[in-house]
């Protein structure tokens, strides 16, 4: 099955369809997956869209390749910046966050939030066996991610 990404906006929440394999591309695919995921979160990120809806749905299978994307395009909307001016922050050698350089300010907080819904077989058991299932947000569909939503 060939990949594709759809997308559609419910209720202020962007969800992203995904259907097929999310995987590196074969010699002969004329798309690239990990790209069309890639380049679509970060679309959205750059339209300032915060709230972010995986559903797997029709993902058929995710290979490590497949799930390193899905783990950085969940990482580019939940990372960590200043709650007064959302200035991206970093920690330090021992892991604290470091006061903002823009600002000052201590205080951080997730720039936006991503949730996962309707998982198949493979991609559950690939999430549970390497305990992704323990960080990630995971509904079980996509009525369900969309109430969690703040």
């Amino acid at each position: 099955m060939i990949f594709k990404l759809s997308k559609k906006e419910t209720n202020g929440v962007v969800v992203l369809t995904l259907s097929g394999r999310l995987t590196s591309p074969e010699p002969d695919d004329v798309i690239n997956p990990l790209l069309v995921l890639r380049n679509a979160i970060g679309e959205e990120k750059a339209r300032g869209n915060r709230k972010i809806l995986l559903n797997l749905k029709d993902a058929t299978y995710i290979s490590s390749a497949g799930l390193g994307q899905l783990i950085t395009a969940i990482g580019t909307i939940t990372q960590m910046v200043c709650s007064s001016c959302g200035v991206p922050v970093s920690r330090d050698k021992n892991e604290n966050f470091e006061k903002c350089a823009n600002c000052g300010s201590s205080e951080q907080k997730n720039w936006g939030q991503v949730r996962l819904s309707n998982l198949r077989l493979q991609p559950e058991d690939l999430i549970n066996f390497t305990k992704l299932n323990t960080v990630l947000d995971i509904h079980p569909d996509e009525e369900d991610a969309l109430v969690k939503f703040t």
